[in-house]
């Protein structure tokens, strides 16, 4: 459903029940938390209206959900499906400063994706150990600057993707990254260095890099 339309709850039951994608990104007004979504929907797009202030009845079988609010609050984390494989959570309006450590602990522990743009406090390194360890993609807005070396190897066994802003990371630990790692985006990174003569990439990052932008390095 596109542009800035008003829907009710009361509309909810004239979706068709196989619906398994519904995206309603700029729509205002319906929350779902008088009637419940479709339960046969997998992949879910809503707009900043659902967001912080009610607690929708999400479909028990989400795999996919992609939301916008200003900062997640309690009551939205507590209906995030335990069934869910990929989340992106977008800025709506200026949002409020927060702790990764006060929801990242709270995130479903199957999560394989997770997209961040709301406003966070610097990332540090007790914050990492709490994401799930099945997560292959990780991608924040917030500045990593308080990262260093110590949380290098804290970091999701299986990740292939990494992205945020910078870090205090050394080349030593770049190598503690996981190996598995196919990108890297760090741009504002304070210490990492590209390979040194006689060192290759595979040094560093193992043998599955694709891209990596780190401060002034690009693969």
């Amino acid at each position: 459903i596109h542009g800035k339309v008003t829907l009710t709850d009361e509309a909810l039951p004239a979706l068709p029940h196989d619906l398994h994608t519904l995206s309603l990104n700029e729509c205002t007004g319906i929350q779902g938390d008088i009637y419940p979504f479709p339960r046969g929907i997998t992949s879910l797009n809503l707009g900043p209206s659902t967001f912080p202030d009610f607690a929708p009845i999400l479909p028990s079988h989400l795999i996919e959900l992609t939301m916008k609010c200003c900062h997640i609050s309690d009551k939205t984390l507590s209906i995030l499906p335990p069934t869910l494989n990929a989340l992106v959570v977008l800025q709506e309006g200026d949002g409020k400063f927060m702790r990764a450590a006060n929801f990242f602990p709270k995130l479903p522990r199957f999560l394989l994706t997770f997209q961040i743009d709301v406003t966070i406090t610097y990332l540090d390194d007790s914050d990492i150990r709490h994401l799930p360890r099945g997560l292959i993609a990780f991608s924040a807005r917030s500045s990593g600057a308080y990262l260093t070396d110590d949380s290098a190897s804290m970091w999701p066994p299986r990740l292939r993707q990494l992205c945020f802003l910078g870090s205090r990371y050394t080349p030593q630990g770049l190598k503690k990254l996981p190996r598995t790692i196919t990108d890297l985006a760090m741009p504002d990174a304070k210490y990492a260095l590209p390979p040194l003569p006689g060192e290759s990439s595979v040094d560093y990052f193992g043998p599955h890099l694709v891209s990596a932008y780190i401060g002034e390095f690009t693969l």
